[in-house]
């Protein structure tokens, strides 16, 4: 044949394909929306897990990053501990093209309501050049600012430059007010040179970076002196042909070569190295994992429901087909026009379940729970592209295909003698079907109950009593500025001033005070002094000052003794209020025999500092401060007041009437105006801190939900859709039945029950994959086990009641037809 006359039998084929889609919308268009569902949710976790665990970062030579970091012994240090001098030791190592260091650094800028607290990065020369990042407006810094004493100058990130600067042009010279926090020196002037493009927030994970300095000039330097003060985060790019094994080997033999000159610091210590950008995928693997896996089980339930419905297309075309074989035309010309179809239809399906994912993937890019660092986009790229077109082209082959084969399979006399009604070829239809189904019911389970299990765990987490107040509770915190507020009688002075004028603000209902950071952040620990010596048992315990007025605006309860009152002040007798668990521990007994023992806490280690001892006055129900999700970091908690432990850094819990966000600029400005050279921060409503702990849970609960749901409608329609295909090729059957004598209530019970051993064999075979599959999800749930009796049992029971339900209206149908009007009866 020749190249013409292929291609007009190619016209012909097309328009005879068209023609045919369009004469079965009813068939057509579900068809359509199966695959482009399952097309869009593949797709669109395909890209949440490629920017999660596979995407390299946006930056040069990804390959060959580094983050480099030290072990001390078996103490959990976080993957950047590296001191400045260990920074230094690592410029050494030749598996090393270059190293390059950047901190984590904090300024008190002044700002219109007062002083903001501002995060930031201090960063060696190199910096910028091994990320690949330059300035959108300004220039990076000199070598002059680089070095100890330069010119006080920064890069500010977009966003500060919106918030601070209105975004003007002219920011670059301008000059910002900073106070350092680690030293008493009042206000610097810091030359704004530059800002940063959008997005880019730094590399210090999982930091939001506002801004960056040098870090020779940093206010970090006075501790780069010092060996144990490891806050420095090592970047490192591998010289060419070197490895990350072979970096481990060279940073292995300066470990023990820093453990001989140095035991004390060193004998317990190892360096590691890993691929930059690994830091923060650890947490997300899992959770991506699994959502690959419901993705795909979504897009094969799609893709048998579609083959169902060309099965259904299929049936109402065999006198169509037979006669066009009878005509002479070929078995490979029928393959080739239903497989055209199936490919038209796929296609087109792929089309529109890729535009939906890939709107949603640029919609989930600022999805709070993913926690993507700007260096790792969440963008559609070329290669989502291709995987949709083989996602597109499988799907067509392996589900159309097989329909397609069929239908051409049988002879064209058979049909047209109608014996396709209920022999072979019927037959085989319904046998097929009934497996389709199976399948589907058995997937369709699997991906249901992992959708409730994560939605069970996901509002046992909500439901969790933390013990202390979350609603209608805003959050703040002020660092007093040492030179303003000398000693703890001006602190103690401003925290009366600031109550009053926090109290007097309308939507305000009730303050309270405390030294340090209010949950879900909260104080360091300490060991309870026993007897010349920490129990053993109370090495952690969390001391917190706060107020009088804290246990009734957090809604903390008193169990037992009295809360702290006017007459706890400083100077006063030293006292204490214990958490119930720790009551009991100092009792040997119930709670309340604590009251009146006296307990003591040692301050520091290496001095042997011990504090006063102070008598138990009070006992107070165990509070988890760090939310559901939180780490706790101490057991145990122990109340001083405030008026005897103030600090420089006060934190108020204010009880609102209102929604507790529409306070927050008034009550800045309302410290500001008190205390305008001393810096704000941790603003955040309680339930907004909490949410964020939440965010994981939340997003695998929803998107997990969304997909069960999404199953469990295409079973409903895939149980339905083979329910009326059976009865419709059985009206012959049924009628004959029925004109012999078969009452209404048989018939039903007959189909049903062919519905029922379907539905029972899908739904056994999904328990089965179940308690397989659900093990992967240990790791996500909470307060929910894996292989909960319950969740299964109502699984089973919804997808049976659905599946009965699909198969009720056929099964009615085919009851209440006039077997006279099936048969041609007179």
């Amino acid at each position: 044949m020749s190249a013409s006359a292929r291609l007009d039998s190619l016209r012909r084929d097309l328009r005879q394909t068209l023609r045919s889609l369009a004469a079965t919308p009813r068939l057509t268009l579900p068809a359509l929306a199966c695959i482009a569902a399952g097309i869009a949710s593949t797709l669109l976790v395909a890209a949440l897990a490629d920017a999660v665990l596979f995407r390299a970062p946006a930056l040069p030579e990804p390959e060959r990053l580094a983050r480099v970091w030290l072990q001390v012994g078996t103490e959990h240090v976080e993957q950047g501990g590296i001191s400045y001098l260990e920074y230094r030791d690592l410029l050494a190592v030749r598996a090393f093209e270059r190293v390059e260091a950047v901190a984590r650094t904090r300024i008190a800028a002044r700002t219109a309501q007062g002083s903001e607290r501002l995060r930031g990065e201090a960063v060696t020369p190199g910096y910028f050049a091994l990320v690949g990042m330059r300035p959108a407006l300004g220039r990076l810094f000199t070598a002059a600012e680089q070095r100890a004493g330069g010119e006080p100058v920064l890069l500010i990130g977009h966003d500060l430059w919106q918030r601070h600067f209105a975004g003007r042009p002219d920011v670059v010279g301008r000059r910002l007010a900073v106070r350092n926090p680690y030293q008493d020196a009042g206000e610097t002037l810091y030359t704004v040179v530059g800002v940063m493009p959008p997005r880019f927030v730094g590399t210090v994970d999982p930091d939001t970076s506002e801004f960056w300095v040098p870090l020779e000039a940093s206010p970090l330097r006075p501790m780069f002196a010092e060996r144990e003060a490891r806050n420095v985060w090592v970047l490192a790019r591998l010289a060419e042909g070197a490895t990350l094994a072979g970096a481990q080997q060279q940073l292995a033999a300066l470990g023990r070569r820093l453990a001989a000159e140095q035991p004390a610091l060193y004998r317990e210590a190892t360096y590691s190295i890993e691929p930059f950008g690994e830091t923060w995928r650890g947490g997300l693997r899992r959770g991506m994992q699994a959502l690959l896996a419901a993705a795909a089980l979504l897009l094969v339930i799609a893709c048998v429901n579609v083959a169902h419905l060309l099965l259904a297309r299929l049936s109402r075309r065999e006198s169509e087909l037979a006669l066009r074989r009878a005509l002479g035309a070929s078995r490979r010309a029928i393959v080739r026009q239903l497989a055209l179809e199936v490919t038209l239809l796929a296609l087109a399906g792929g089309a529109v379940g890729t535009a939906i994912a890939w709107r949603a993937t640029l919609l989930f890019a600022d999805e709070a729970a993913l926690s993507l660092p700007s260096y790792v986009p969440l963008a559609p790229d070329a290669r989502l592209a291709l995987l949709a077109l083989g996602l597109v082209l499988a799907t067509g082959l392996v589900f159309g295909l097989l329909p397609a084969l069929l239908g051409a399979g049988a002879g064209p006399w058979q049909r047209l003698r109608g014996e396709a009604r209920g022999a072979t070829l019927g037959r085989r239809q319904g046998r097929l079907a009934r497996v389709l189904v199976a399948s589907e019911l058995a997937f369709t389970f699997v991906l249901v109950v992992a959708g409730a299990l994560l939605l069970r765990s996901w509002q046992e987490l909500t439901r969790t009593d933390v013990g202390f107040r979350t609603d209608h509770l805003l959050r703040m915190a002020i660092s007093l500025d040492r030179g303003e507020h000398p000693d703890r009688a001006a602190v103690l002075a401003f925290g009366e001033r600031a109550r009053a004028a926090l109290r007097a603000q309308p939507g305000v209902r009730d303050v309270a005070l405390m030294s340090a950071v209010l949950p879900p952040w909260f104080d360091d620990t300490f060991g309870v002094w026993r007897g010349g010596e920490v129990d053993p048992e109370l090495r952690e315990v969390a001391r917190h000052a706060v107020d009088r007025d804290f246990l009734r605006v957090l809604d903390v309860a008193l169990l037992a003794g009295r809360p702290f009152g006017p007459a706890d002040r400083a100077g006063g007798a030293p006292v204490a209020l214990v958490s119930e668990s720790l009551a009991r521990r100092i009792s040997g007994g119930e709670a309340p025999a604590a009251l009146g023992r006296p307990v003591r806490l040692l301050l520091d280690p290496e001095s042997g500092e011990v504090s006063p001892a102070a008598e138990i006055v009070g006992v107070v129900e165990d509070v988890r401060y760090h939310g559901p999700l939180g780490s706790a970091r101490a057991p145990h908690d122990l109340y001083v007041p405030f008026e005897q432990a103030a600090e420089h850094t006060i934190s108020f819990a204010v009880h609102t009437a209102v929604e507790p966000g529409s306070l927050i600029p008034p009550l800045q400005r309302t410290l500001g105006a008190l205390a305008p050279g001393s810096p704000q921060h941790w603003i955040s409503t309680m339930e907004e801190e909490l949410a964020a702990q939440l965010a994981g849970a939340s997003f695998y609960g929803r998107l997990s939900a969304l997909y069960s749901a999404s199953a469990a409608l295409l079973a409903l329609l895939g149980v339905y859709g083979v329910m009326a295909h059976g009865v419709a090729r059985r009206r012959a059957e049924l009628a004959v039945r029925a004109a012999v004598g078969a009452g209404r209530r048989q018939l039903l019970r007959l189909v049903l029950g062919e519905a029922v051993r379907v539905l029972l064999v899908g739904l056994g075979l999904g328990a089965g994959l179940a308690l397989l599959a659900t093990r992967a999800l240990a790791g996500l749930l909470h307060g929910v086990p894996p292989h909960e009796p319950a969740t299964f049992g109502a699984v089973a029971a919804l997808l049976l009641a659905l599946g009965l339900a699909a198969s009720w209206l056929p099964a009615r149908r085919a009851a209440a037809q006039d077997p006279a009007a099936v048969l041609g009866g007179p």
